[in-house]
């Protein structure tokens, strides 16, 4: 039915001219060196129904022991850090790259520095309020459009840590909008501005895109327990955190390199590789749905159901027929 079930095939969708802003992203955010820390600011801070805080028109102390008046030197020290960032972020990478060798090698499951983009969107956060505190309408559009950008990074990486990171970084910035929205002064062209870089924000096709790639990614060990690299595979899935087997020359590694990976191959995996895929993809139809009708309690039946059936599984004895599938599935839903 035309749906992507291998890496090779999810390769096919790449762009060839993605950016390197990725790399630009992680160096900018790398040079940043403060005591201060911008996540710290209540942005659109609730304070009754309806009701939120203005930071920017906030004259009490902010958070961490600083002053206001001492904040603006903690930016212009990184004044040079944030210029990179927003000149990066003009044209956000669609994902980190290609995979090599995915499942054989740990390391390619790092390929993205989630640390470095929180920093990033932070700091281009806490510029904003610093900019509307200074009444610098020019420099806060810079700002917003900047958070637009970093919520578009890797937009099409297959992976839901990807787009969970996306969708938390997508909340600060409607935050930070709300905020900057609550200043005198704006001009069309600065709020059209700022319109343009948000509209074509589409965090629910990058939701789908990410529980096809996660479908892909799982379906690469079931190719590789196949191949001659079979028990290779199957001790690299214990090393990501798929099973808890010790890992090293002894009786555990042992016996589960000749006595439960041969069992698992010639007994359950073959059931246990049809229920993931089943599962999944009645996961990425209702997502679908979702995008296509906008209605959630449809979806969130057909969701608790699913997380419903793999929870009773979990619990019985056919959890051990079903060994590798119950653990990506309950970790994709949550």
């Amino acid at each position: 039915k035309g749906e992507k079930l291998t890496l090779a095939q999810l390769a096919t969708l790449r762009w060839t001219n993605n950016s390197d802003s990725q790399a630009a992203v992680v160096a900018a955010a790398r040079k940043i060196s403060s005591r201060f820390s911008p996540g710290l600011l209540p942005v659109m801070e609730y304070v009754g129904p309806g009701q939120a805080k203005v930071l920017a028109r906030d004259t009490s102390a902010p958070p961490g022991g600083f002053k206001w008046e001492n904040l603006p030197a903690q930016f212009e020290t990184n004044a040079q850090a944030l210029a990179d960032l927003r000149e990066a972020l003009k044209d956000p990478a669609l994902d980190a790259g290609p995979y090599t060798n995915l499942l054989m090698n740990t390391n390619s499951f790092k390929r993205v520095d989630f640390v470095a983009f929180r920093i990033a969107a932070q700091w281009l956060m806490g510029a904003t309020v610093m900019d509307l505190r200074a009444g610098q309408l020019d420099a806060v559009t810079e700002d917003l459009v900047a958070l637009a950008g970093m919520t578009q990074m890797d937009r099409r990486e297959p992976t839901l840590v990807a787009q969970m990171i996306r969708v938390a970084i997508c909340g600060l910035g409607t935050a930070t909008l709300w905020e900057a929205l609550q200043a005198p002064g704006w001009t069309e062209s600065q709020l059209a501005r700022v319109q343009r870089a948000w509209e074509p924000i589409d965090l629910f096709d990058g939701v789908e895109f990410a529980f096809v790639g996660e479908r892909a990614m799982i379906e690469e060990f079931w190719t590789l327990w196949r191949s001659r690299q079979g028990r290779r595979a199957w001790r690299t899935a214990q090393t990501l955190g798929s099973f808890t087997i010790q890992q090293g020359p002894n009786l555990k590694s042992w016996l589960s390199d000749y006595v439960l990976f041969p069992a698992y191959r010639y007994l359950a995996m073959e059931p246990d590789e049809l229920f993931f895929l089943r599962s999944m993809q009645q996961t990425i139809e209702e997502v679908r749905s979702l995008k296509a009708q906008g209605i959630w309690t449809d979806s969130k039946k057909v969701l608790d159901g699913l997380n419903a059936r793999a929870a009773k599984l979990a619990k019985g004895p056919q959890r051990f027929r079903y060994l590798f599938s119950m653990i990506e599935i309950g970790r994709a839903h949550v």
